[in-house]
């Protein structure tokens, strides 16, 4: 079965009178460890809590929740019940000043830059089996994001905001995605190298609205909506054959975030350890992902619960349904954020998702930090 995946796509690709179905599939692929644990795929784009450079290329507005700098990698076998080499790694970083954020593609642990969905090595032989060595196939994608909060930016630079408008966020991102595909052909073609270059956009959007009542509870809950591809670009790897479209999605999610905060008890605990905002925490998410294609089966949902302690242990859960294609399953993982209130932070998340038909399941992990460069340079000189 060794790269029958790669076969298929490249036979499928260059066959005479085939149908257009999406094409860089990969483009879609979840990448942030703490969706994968919290329903997979879906519900990153209402997440306004887990500040995470990684969720800022599913939904491009989560960046202007994001202060100070930031940078996050992840790194997971693709499908290992399968193949041993097909290997997804993605880092990106993030710019954040009051309301306004840069996402970046940044290195990531195969020494490239942004997304790279890695193949392996393909044998490749002539028409008459005479070896022609090996070639390797990638998906190569770098992100550039701009986020804005307006009312946040509002809130930082007027002395003397309404009172309303600290109840409110509205985030606002558009992300340019630069695509470099190269697909090795199968035996017998190796005339018909699959290679291309080009780009497509991705439109985000969060609102979130909170609520705080006394010093026992903090009540938010948020709406998030992205377009992906929403020009419907489409791609051929070869001159000779019609272009199929490149994936776009609808994705729509709503969250619910319920904290206690550590006001609760600063009767009892001094002021020098007060490092974190919350005592305890409790979210749930639920997204929804239309892939836009006329097809009523092509739409997948999930959901996620996560239970959070001093807001620095995560236990989270979920769950992830793909009826059409066949992967569907619980969802689980935890997450680990070292901090000092918000001047800098080391993080580490782990999540197992399903696989469907190909393989029982995936196991993520992604690692990141956080500095407020501007907090820390106050509080030293303070």
């Amino acid at each position: 079965m060794k790269h029958l995946v790669l076969c298929s796509m490249f036979l499928f690709m260059v066959s005479l009178g085939a149908i257009s179905s999406p094409a860089l599939l990969t483009l879609s692929f979840e990448t942030s460890a703490t969706t994968h644990a919290m329903g997979g795929y879906n519900t990153t784009v209402a997440n306004a809590w887990n500040s995470d450079p990684l969720m800022s290329y599913t939904n491009p507005a989560l960046a202007a929740f994001q202060e100070g700098f930031s940078y996050s990698v992840i790194k997971y076998k693709w499908l290992p019940d399968a193949f041993d080499d097909y290997y997804y790694h993605a880092a990106f970083a993030v710019i954040g000043y009051k309301g306004i954020a840069l996402s970046l593609p940044a290195l990531n642990q195969n020494s490239d830059w942004g997304i790279h969905m890695d193949y392996g090595e393909q044998e490749q032989r002539d028409s008459a089996g005479n070896n022609l060595g090996t070639s390797h196939s990638y998906d190569a994608y770098k992100a550039y994001g701009l986020a804005i909060n307006p009312l946040e930016t509002y809130r930082e630079f007027t002395n003397n905001p309404h009172p309303l408008l600290n109840h409110f966020d509205l985030a606002l991102g558009l992300s340019y995605i630069d695509i470099d595909s190269f697909l090795a052909p199968p035996p017998g073609f190796s005339e018909s190298v699959g290679k291309t270059d080009t780009n497509i956009y991705n439109l985000g959007l969060l609102a979130k609205a909170n609520y705080r009542f006394g010093d026992y509870l903090n009540a938010e809950g948020s709406f998030g909506l992205t377009r992906f591809n929403p020009e419907n670009k489409k791609v051929s790897y070869t001159e000779d054959i019609e272009a199929d479209p490149i994936v776009r999605y609808r994705n729509t999610g709503f969250g619910v975030f319920c904290s206690v905060p550590l006001e609760l008890i600063r009767d009892y605990l001094p002021t020098e350890y007060m490092f974190t905002d919350n005592l305890i925490s409790l979210k749930w998410l639920h997204g929804q992902q239309d892939m836009l294609f006329g097809y009523d089966d092509e739409i997948t949902t999930g959901y996620g619960m996560e239970l959070g302690l001093l807001d620095t242990i995560y236990l989270r859960q979920g769950y992830y349904d793909d009826e059409a294609g066949h992967i569907t399953g619980d969802t689980k993982g935890f997450g680990i954020n070292l901090h000092y209130k918000d001047y800098f932070a080391i993080k580490y998340n782990s999540a197992s998702f399903p696989g469907g038909d190909l393989t029982k399941e995936h196991k993520s992990h992604d690692m990141g930090v956080n500095i407020n460069f501007l907090k820390v340079m106050e509080a030293i000189q303070n």
